[in-house]
């Protein structure tokens, strides 16, 4: 027995797109976060590129901004446990959540920071010279 086909709006399209882009690719991952069948996903991705592509930039775009705000809304949540320690009893109760807290800003940072087409890492190289070695 098949499953009756459901029609997604443009905007659950949009955004299961851009979660493929956002998880690098993983269409496992994207229907997951967007209970979207992988089969489905896969179709509109071989569809017109140039849909998918603007409709994956115009959600991935508004994603970036939304964690950006997940990412200060957390920074403003370490600001409060900070101040709930400020009695000297609480700070055991307030680092039980600073992991968890720290966490969420860390990894909506990160996502913002790709969505936005911006590195998430920084690698540096030093070299290192004598140049009393160098003739």
């Amino acid at each position: 027995m098949t499953r009756p086909q459901r029609n997604y709006t443009d905007d659950e399209r949009a955004t299961a797109l851009a979660a493929v882009c956002a998880s690098g690719g993983n269409v496992r991952e994207a229907s997951r976060v967007s209970d979207i069948p992988r089969s489905t996903i896969r179709e509109w991705m071989a569809e017109s590129p140039e849909t998918v592509a603007r409709l994956a930039q115009q959600k991935t775009a508004d994603l970036a901004v939304l964690m950006e705000d997940i990412a200060y809304k957390a920074a403003g949540i370490q600001r409060a446990l900070l101040d709930y320690v400020a009695p000297a009893d609480r700070i055991e109760v307030a680092l039980d959540h600073w992991g968890d807290v720290n966490r969420a800003m860390g990894t909506a940072a990160d996502k913002a920071q790709l969505l936005s087409g911006q590195p998430t890492a920084r690698i540096e190289y030093v070299v290192d010279v004598d140049l009393a070695d160098v003739d």
